[in-house]
């Protein structure tokens, strides 16, 4: 009766430090790869916009991109302010709402 009251006890103990050990591995990468995840989410999304800047250098007063209609990707042209330029059109009922993202007013946000 007491062996096994001993051996419950250190499977119990085994168990949690295997669980806390786990979690603190993971919380760890975490750390560790946010800031590089998040850096390079951001050069694809300048890439991928770098077309569309150009076109508006070139042509300020273009409205191309109220004619994008492409699935699953959606456009918005913001002001600094935060007002909507443009919008594409599979966007029209809804706003991707930024304002929910935090960031300094000096930073571009994609």
């Amino acid at each position: 009766m007491i062996m096994n009251s001993i051996r419950l006890r250190m499977m119990l103990l085994f168990c949690g430090v295997v669980g806390v050990l786990l979690a603190g591995s993971h919380l760890g990468y975490y750390a560790l790869l946010r800031r590089e995840i998040r850096s390079q989410l951001d050069r694809q999304l300048q890439g991928a916009a770098a077309p569309v800047s150009r076109d508006l250098v070139s042509e300020p007063d273009s409205q191309d991109i109220n004619e994008f209609n492409l699935v699953d990707e959606y456009f918005e042209l913001i002001d600094a302010s935060g007002h909507v330029l443009q919008r594409s059109r599979n966007l029209q009922n809804w706003a991707i709402g930024l304002e929910a993202v935090p960031r300094s007013s000096s930073e571009t946000v994609c």
